[in-house]
């Protein structure tokens, strides 16, 4: 049996350098009472109109630094091609550009009527930046929304759909893709990029109404913007992406209504590489399905976390920032929530690079959902994204500081979280052990308990899966990981396993569906783990949970700063000792000492090291609670 960590249960963990041994009990986590159930409603797309151009006074003027202005998005056009009326409109999706902006600051879109939320739509940079993003939000009295506007400058806003009530229906509802689809990529597809004035057809399929996109253009050719709309009808006076300059690389999500043979249609001004990936589609009452699951539920945008208020440190190089938003920003506190509107923020970029949004605990995408080309870039996009019981994770590959705020959340179920196959023990994945202690020598055990023989050990009738972050290691520093392993299996018998790679176990902590994985272990940095490697002497962290007589889960971090691989050996062998329940020992002939000083290290077990790995080991049998 494995089961999670209580919070009555203690987690011990110890640092390499410290010479201490912190013990704490985990925080039981906040019991949120489900919420009466929600307004729902459902999606009609329409051939994007335009509502705001204040270039040419439509909709308004040029909005001063600090101004802010109401605007009527559900006019007369909109409702009709939506075929509704237009008080029965609950949110719209909006495509919204700022054009020219006076300076660096912030656009921030919610329904009119209420308090400006503390939360933004989209981020300008720099004095004449112009920039889109797509917005979803509720409306106000009127249909009307209220745009603010920190740098000033002109606004162009695009309708691209609208909801209406409805708590059942086979049309109008989101569909995720249990993983994104690469629909178009000018790179491979073309083998260039498209040339300015160039429009491209992108196929869909015959259960949507319209296409939920990621579109990204990088290596651009020249300023301009690109339109999607529903193939076979005319070219709307519209933009979803607008580029300032050569070479750059942007992306902006796109609710796109499908057209002529169940496609959309791409148009390039400026010309440039054009990537499009399918995130999922709203339903046109064609396929299967839940028709009370897909519905939307518009919330006033709030933010869900900020990182650099939340913690302080910047998330780095391949990093990542897990949330479980249950019960935050006016969502519910049950399970009732299959996918989430976010708007995504990168800010004070690190390095050029990318980031990633997708469910906690499951296989990361391949694909971005916005990008940063430059050092200390802010950008934001629109990103939907399904969401496990664990919630969202926000992977950055270069590092930088990430914002989530929430408009929304679709109805169903969370996406089931990543479950490997049944375990199939790999020949000579168990090491046969002494019945007698092969050594004796200095010793100590992490999970003492009441009851014989005194302390919690891993079972060794099932298998340790263990899980690896190595994205921060080199080849060397990870076949060092690879030959402790070994070591630690000969030393304890027990079948370690081998499950995959992780972004996670910067903090210690195991995905919480224990058929996924028993362990993870990680090479971090004081960037990504300043709690647990610092410049004050901590370059690794390791520990285990324990139930009863059993250790369940086990943890371990690495400092993959380390160059000199004996060394770093060393803090491994030491790490994962503490992973298998191996506690501090006084006695410097042993790894289990927590210091290391001078330049000679202990590069295996020591005889009360392995005294210690075989007490917790295989010859002790099969464990009572395991």
């Amino acid at each position: 049996m494995s089961i999670r960590l209580k919070a009555s249960r203690l987690l011990v963990v110890v640092a390499l350098a410290s010479g201490t041994t912190l013990a704490f009990t985990v925080a039981p986590r906040t019991t949120v009472q489900a919420a009466p159930a929600p307004a729902t409603s459902k999606y009609v797309p329409i051939n994007p109109i335009r509502v705001m151009d204040t270039r040419i006074g439509q909709g308004g003027s040029r909005l001063a630094a600090g101004g802010a202005t109401n605007l009527t998005v559900v006019t007369a056009a909109v409702a009709a091609a939506a075929g509704v009326g237009a008080a029965a409109v609950t949110a719209v999706v909006l495509n919204v550009t700022s054009v020219d902006a006076a300076g660096a600051g912030f656009i921030a879109v919610w329904p009119a009527g209420q308090p400006q939320p503390a939360t933004s739509a989209l981020n300008s940079t720099h004095v004449g930046h112009t920039l889109a993003n797509l917005v979803t939000t509720p409306v106000g009295p009127d249909g009307a929304v209220q745009i603010f506007t920190q740098p000033g400058g002109d606004m162009v806003v695009d309708v691209q759909g609208v909801y209406t009530p409805s708590t059942s229906s086979v049309a109008g509802r989101f569909q995720a893709l249990s993983s994104s689809v690469r629909l178009f990529d000018s790179r491979g597809d073309l083998g260039r990029p498209l040339r300015a004035g160039e429009r491209q057809d992108i196929p869909g399929n015959s259960l949507a109404a319209a296409l939920v996109l990621n579109v990204t253009t990088t290596a651009t050719t020249g300023a301009g913007f690109f339109t999607v709309w529903p193939s076979g009808k005319a070219m709307p006076t519209a933009s979803n992406l607008n580029v300032e300059r050569p070479g750059q690389t942007i992306a902006n999500q796109v609710i796109a209504a499908e057209g002529a043979k169940n496609s959309v249609s791409i148009y390039s001004s400026g010309g440039g590489h054009l990537i499009v990936d399918l995130i999922g589609f709203i339903s046109n009452g064609n396929g299967t399905g839940e028709p009370t699951a897909g519905l939307f539920v518009p919330l006033t945008p709030a933010r869900l976390i900020d990182t650099r208020t939340n913690n302080g440190a910047r998330p780095g190089l391949n990093g990542s920032v897990p949330l479980e938003p249950a019960g935050m920003g006016g969502l519910p506190g049950d399970t009732a929530v299959g996918a989430l509107a976010l708007n995504v923020t990168l800010t004070d970029a690190a390095a050029p690079g990318f980031v990633t949004v997708y469910p906690s605990h499951t296989e990361q995408p391949t694909v971005s959902s916005l990008n940063a080309d430059s050092i200390g870039q802010t950008a934001s996009n629109h990103v939907i994204t399904p969401v496990s019981n664990a919630g969202f994770t926000m992977f950055t590959s270069a590092g930088a500081h990430l914002i989530a705020d929430v408009t929304g959340y679709w109805t169903g179920q969370p996406t089931r979280e990543t479950v490997l196959p049944a375990y199939t023990p790999t020949p000579g994945g168990v090491v046969a052990q002494p019945s007698t202690a092969p050594s004796t020598g200095s010793h100590a055990l992490i999970a003492t308990i009441s009851k014989a023989p005194g302390y919690a050990r891993w079972n060794p009738c099932q298998p340790i899966r263990y899980l690896v972050n190595d994205a921060r290691a080199t080849p060397a520093q990870r076949q060092v990981l690879d030959d402790v392993v070994s070591a630690v299996r000969n030393a304890t018998g027990l079948d370690l396993q081998f499950v995959g790679k992780t972004p996670y176990g910067l903090d210690t902590s195991v995905p919480p569906n224990a058929v996924y994985a028993n362990a993870v272990w990680a090479f971090s940095d004081k960037n990504a783990s300043p709690s647990y490697i610092n410049d004050g002497g901590s370059v690794g962290y390791g520990g285990p949970s324990w139930s009863g007589d059993t250790i369940v889960e086990g943890g371990a971090i690495f400092d993959a700063s380390i160059t000199d691989l004996k060394l770093l050996r060393e803090v491994i062998l030491h790490e994962l000792g503490h992973a298998m329940g191996l506690g501090h020992v006084n006695d410097t002939t042993q790894v289990m000492n927590p210091s290391v000083t001078g330049n000679t290290f202990l590069t295996n077990y020591s005889n009360g090291d392995r005294e210690g790995l075989w007490l917790l080991g295989a010859a002790q049998g099969c464990t009572k609670d395991g």
